[in-house]
């Protein structure tokens, strides 16, 4: 690795460790556990309350498109035709603002979705 990318250290010494990346006692370079990564989501369809409620553990690496994908699978609802917010475990009960989930190619993360938080599909 450091033989096809000598300005990795240099880099490093610069930016600082990407913040996936955990140094680990060996000196190797390797990403943060995949159960690290996960939030514990509750998926809804309040327009549609003849479907269940689903509660799914999502890596926050996944890209709206994915979870649409996953949704069309559970739901039968096409992708195309979904319409995706969350409201945040923070706000429940103080205010219900729903927050749009709108971007395709965007990861979980970008959205700030944390564990706790509501996904509503409609």
């Amino acid at each position: 690795f450091l033989y096809l990318h000598p300005q990795y250290h240099r880099l490093i010494q610069l930016h600082g460790l990407p913040e996936e990346i955990i140094q680990n006692p060996s000196s190797t370079v390797t990403t943060a556990p995949l159960k690290n990564r996960l939030v514990a989501v509750t998926i809804t369809c309040p327009d549609r309350p003849d479907l269940p409620q689903l509660n799914k553990k999502l890596p926050d690496t996944m890209t709206v498109q994915k979870l649409k994908g996953l949704l069309q699978r559970v739901y039968k609802i096409d992708s195309l035709d979904q319409v995706l917010s969350y409201r945040s475990h923070k706000t429940i009960g103080k205010d219900n603002t729903e927050i749009m989930i709108d971007d395709d190619l965007k990861q979980l993360s970008f959205y700030s979705i944390e564990s706790g938080d509501t996904i509503l599909l409609r």
